[in-house]
């Protein structure tokens, strides 16, 4: 494997995972349903850190489940605000950082 790039096979491990020089990157998608009330955003990204594969390779498996939770938590409120949503996002990965984008 080359400095800042997965094999095909490993990328397959994590769909969410993504190489970027010698970091990872995990990058979720918002559903298209849900995008109007994440302000119009497409993606969740988080920056995973430039760590051995395996360990990023969890790290994005744990953030992938707190992104499902987060995604079936406004799905099931539709009386969220746009305000509230940002502050879920905020708390559910404070615990292991990231952003919106």
């Amino acid at each position: 494997m080359t400095k800042g790039c997965v094999s095909m096979a490993a990328n397959a491990k994590n769909r969410f995972l993504r190489a970027l020089g010698g970091r990872y990157d995990f990058v979720r998608r918002i559903p298209s349903d849900l995008r109007p009330r994440f302000g119009g955003r497409a993606n969740i990204v988080r920056s995973v850190g430039a760590v051995p594969y395996p360990e990023a390779l969890e790290r994005a498996r744990r953030l992938a489940a707190v992104t499902d939770r987060l995604f079936r938590t406004v799905a099931r409120k539709p009386d969220l605000t746009a305000d509230q949503i940002a502050e879920l996002v905020e708390v559910s990965l404070l615990r292991i950082g990231g952003h919106l984008c």
